[in-house]
Parts: C-alpha cells; sequence; structure tokens
C-alpha cells in the first residue's frame, strides 16, 4: 500500500524537501522487484486541488 502519491503534473516540484515524481520513480522499480501482484493507493494520486494535468502526469 502506497500512501497518496500526491503527484504534481509538474516533475520539477519540490515540496518541503520532498520530489514526489523521484519519489515515485525510485519506489515502482522496487515493487516491480518485488514482484507485487498488487498495489493500493490509498489517497489522492493528484497534487493539492486535484487538476487533470496532475492525474495525467
Amino acid at each position: 500500500m502506497l500512501p497518496g502519491t500526491q503527484t504534481p503534473a509538474d516533475k520539477a516540484n519540490e515540496y518541503r524537501g520532498f520530489r514526489l515524481h523521484e519519489n515515485l520513480n525510485t519506489i515502482v522499480p522496487q515493487m516491480v522487484a518485488f514482484e507485487c501482484e498488487d498495489a493500493v493507493i490509498n489517497g489522492d494520486a493528484a497534487r493539492r486541488t486535484g487538476e487533470l494535468a496532475d492525474y495525467e502526469a
């Protein structure tokens, strides 16, 4: 289970020292290597106000 990924459309976006796209790009290959059959995002996948571009990212 992943907490809300809060991924912004702007890949360079940084919040409180966290680069959310980089974090997601780090964890996904680890999950693939672990051979996870399922993954659940517990929370919102989009950043802050849930703009369409955030979900498309």
